[in-house]
């Protein structure tokens, strides 16, 4: 049986996405380390839509987190069709005033999770020349971020990953989408500790039913790259156009102003 594999599933962006694909009639494999708010997704999905559901348990920043998934779908006969890797979370503050654990378990799941994961299935999807790898980057990945730096570069890491990808599997029907939000009003700011000052309610932040519907155009359209809001789209043209030095200035500066 066919499903849509999403982790980060339990909150923000990855409800949304279980949301919007249930909508469609995808059966789902929702996976986070909380199985209990996998549950209220599901049960909250359930009372509107009648899909299969599959809740799963599973800790990605570990080392076996990814195969663990793998290897259940593989066990039941989980036909994976679409993989949404939007599992991650940032942290806020002077990179040498932080936990070194704490970034190092950020990269762990941010990126080799998501590099892990996209792997194991790309086999199987390369054998059927048909799947859809969708993979959660942000516009932090276009620009340095100081006070954020580790998470910035994580994301940089996802968008040239997920993009030379895209090229590599052409030649087997496979398609590779990177959404690239900017602020969200998630629970993101608080797990990285940072204080709002009203930010996550402002015209700056996206609302992230609107995040999910601009993941399910490009999903129809197959587009590769994908950039969610106009004031978002226009902040990574206007990071094209200054250098590196000067582009960390100048977020350095913007992240001391709203996120603290």
């Amino acid at each position: 049986m066919n499903y849509i594999l999403i982790t980060g599933a339990g909150s923000g962006l990855g409800r949304e996405f279980a949301k919007s694909f249930a909508e469609r009639g995808f059966n789902l494999l929702l996976v986070s380390r909380n199985t209990g708010k996998l549950e209220e997704v599901k049960s909250e999905i359930l009372k509107e839509k009648q899909v299969n559901i599959i809740c799963l348990g599973v800790d990605l920043s570990k080392e076996d987190g990814s195969q663990e998934i793998y290897d259940y779908c593989k066990k039941n006969s989980l036909n994976v069709i679409v993989l949404v890797n939007n599992a991650g979370y940032g942290d806020y503050g002077e990179f040498a005033e932080g936990d070194i654990a704490t970034y190092k378990n950020m990269l762990d799941l941010n990126d080799k999770a998501l590099m892990t994961l996209t792997y194991l299935f790309l086999q199987d999807m390369k054998k059927d020349r048909f799947g859809h790898i969708i993979n959660v980057a942000s516009i932090a990945g276009f620009m340095p971020g100081p006070y954020m730096a580790v998470y910035y570069a994580s994301k940089a890491f996802v968008l040239s990953f997920s993009l030379a990808i895209k090229e590599e599997l052409k030649p087997y029907s496979i398609k590779v989408t990177t959404l690239c939000p900017g602020p969200v009003r998630t629970s993101f700011w608080e797990r990285a500790g940072v204080k709002m000052s009203g930010f996550k309610d402002s015209w700056l932040a996206r609302d992230a039913k609107n995040v999910a519907r601009t993941l399910m155009k490009a999903f129809d359209s197959g587009k590769g790259l994908v950039i969610d809001g106009f004031i978002n789209k226009a902040a990574v043209f206007g990071a094209n156009m200054l250098g590196k030095e000067r582009l960390a200035e100048t977020v350095g500066k913007a992240q001391k102003k709203l996120l603290n």
